[in-house]
Parts: C-alpha cells; structure tokens; sequence
C-alpha cells in the first residue's frame, strides 16, 4: 500500500458554532457552510488555516450516542485523522488485512462535496476517516 497523506484532522465538539468562532480567532477560515450529514448523525464544518491545514468540526446530533459518549468521558479535540486516497474501498481492504475494522461501508461525504469517505478503527490507535482523492 503506497504512502497516504493527510486531509485533514476531525474535532469532536459539543457546540460548532462556538468551536468555529474560535478556530476563526486561530485563523482558520470555513470553507463552506456547515452541513448535517445523516449518516453520521453529526453537523460538520470544514476549516482551512493560513498555511492550508484543515480541520473539520463535529458536533454530533442529540440521538449518536457513541460521538455523544466519546464528548462525555474525553471532552471536546481531536479524535481522528482523515486520509486521501484514490479508492477508500481497496484501501479499507488493504488495511483490514492489518487488523483495521471498517465502521461502515465507503459512502458520499455531504461536508466534502459528496466525495467518498469511510471510517475505520483499530484497537491500538483509534479512528481514521478515509476520503477519495
């Protein structure tokens, strides 16, 4: 499997207005509106700052328990990292093979541009998104 790079890393917040207004104080700016994606039953933000690093808020809605959960015992910050890669699909099964659990299957991202993204988890590290190229 060749070398992935990184898009961006997902917040996990309990308010997306309040956490943008201060990424903005940060220098991020958004790159669109926030968008409620009901597969993930969260509202997401993507954020960019001055040197192109990007970021996405989530706040997860009232009814996921498991993002509701993670913000009770840990609090707001950081909780995965998001990979580029030309097919999510082949490489979720590339990873598989490593002892990574796919969470759900490859599917379209409203928060970015609809492009395809899944998530996968391993006991030792804890979550990764994957996103199409």
């Amino acid at each position: 499997m060749k070398q992935l790079e990184t898009d961006h890393t997902g917040y996990l917040v309990e308010r997306i207005d309040e956490a943008s207004a201060i990424f903005k104080s940060l220098g991020y700016k958004a790159e669109g509106d926030v968008v409620e994606d009901l597969r993930q039953r969260a509202k997401l933000l993507i954020m960019r700052d001055g040197g192109g690093r990007r970021i996405e808020l989530v706040e997860p809605f009232a009814d996921n328990r498991s993002l509701r959960k993670m913000l009770l015992s840990g609090g707001p910050g950081p909780y995965h990292i998001c990979y580029r890669t030309d097919d999510p699909a082949a490489t979720a099964g590339d990873l598989e093979e490593e002892g990574w659990v796919t969470l759900f299957p490859p599917t379209p991202a409203p928060a970015l541009g609809g492009k395809t993204i899944c998530y996968l988890w391993r006991r030792e590290v804890g979550f990764i998104e994957l996103v199409e190229n």
